[in-house]
């Protein structure tokens, strides 16, 4: 993403073996860091909608040589980076000069600036009131492209979820139904960090990911694509089973039969297993609730 003769040209030798060794550090530091895996995670659900419904492409890079590069979401199409700069620590301050928080932001943006890139740049800390601090004493060189963000740290991920509910509402968006359980939630954001934990790093795109968490949990992730219909013919057959209830969510059929019974097909409108589904009910032509639920 940034090349190293371009950072040794705008910063001299010493800069660039400085980001080198922080690379190495960060890089070896990153395996396992729960509080980074987890807030890249929130980002990648909350771009999800962006990448399915417009088909914009957005990539994911950590660890890269880069000054802040804990976390950088690039949307190649709108030629905007989000740098993200994570510190689960109770005393973080922006110091001066060389190899301070501060120094990385700006020269972060510099090098993005000389790219012809815009630049967005984010702290990120667990820590409320290191947050607040921080937030009131932006150094004024960094301020116009600079954030400071607060973000949670838990060691159980259903603790986290209730207290970030962006959290939880980003991760919703990516589940088949449009009220699932908490317990499906929390499948799902595991399901995400294992896509992540696994992939390359250096520069996935977030289609890449969410189409890995797909093949991985494909009964619990809603349908990608636009053409998950029901076909009309079995629409018609469902519409005459006295006192069912049904609808296509996300890609997926949910049956619902007077209040009593609930179903969701496990394997969404687009796969083969609901092609066969659908052949036999209509071979089958079932009249009643229990007819259908055997041909599931």
């Amino acid at each position: 993403m940034y090349d190293q003769e371009s950072i040794e040209n705008l910063f001299g030798k010493d800069v660039l073996e400085y980001l080198k060794n922080k690379n190495r550090g960060g890089a070896n530091n990153q395996k396992g860091n729960t509080y980074e895996n987890v807030f890249t995670v929130y980002q990648i659900a909350l771009q999800a909608k962006k990448v399915l419904e417009t088909h914009q492409k957005i990539l994911v890079a950590s660890q890269i040589v880069a000054f802040v590069d804990d976390l950088i979401l690039d949307h190649t199409e709108e030629n905007f980076r989000q740098h993200h700069q994570l510190k689960n620590s109770q005393t973080e301050s922006w110091g001066t000069g060389y190899k301070s928080i501060a120094d990385d932001f700006e020269k972060q943006h510099t090098i993005n600036q000389e790219l012809g890139i815009k630049s967005e740049i984010k702290l990120v800390l667990s820590s409320p009131e290191l947050c607040a601090k921080l937030s009131s004493s932006i150094p004024d060189y960094i301020q116009p492209f600079t954030q400071v963000c607060h973000f949670h740290y838990e060691t159980s991920l259903r603790l986290l979820l209730l207290k970030e509910s962006g959290l939880a509402e980003a991760i919703k968006y990516l589940c088949n139904t449009e009220n699932p359980s908490t317990d499906k939630i929390e499948y799902v954001l595991m399901a995400l960090l294992g896509a992540w934990e696994g992939c390359d790093k250096s520069n996935i795109s977030i289609l890449e990911i969410l189409q890995q968490v797909k093949n991985v949990s494909p009964s619990y992730i809603r349908c990608f694509t636009d053409n998950a219909q029901i076909d009309l013919q079995v629409e018609l057959i469902l519409a005459g089973i006295e006192g069912l209830k049904y609808i296509n969510s996300r890609g997926f059929l949910v049956l619902e039969y007077e209040e009593l019974d609930y179903r969701e097909l496990e394997y969404d409108c687009t796969t083969e297993a609901f092609k066969r589904f659908q052949q036999r009910v209509i071979s089958t032509n079932p009249q009643t609730f229990d007819e259908l639920v055997q041909l599931c």
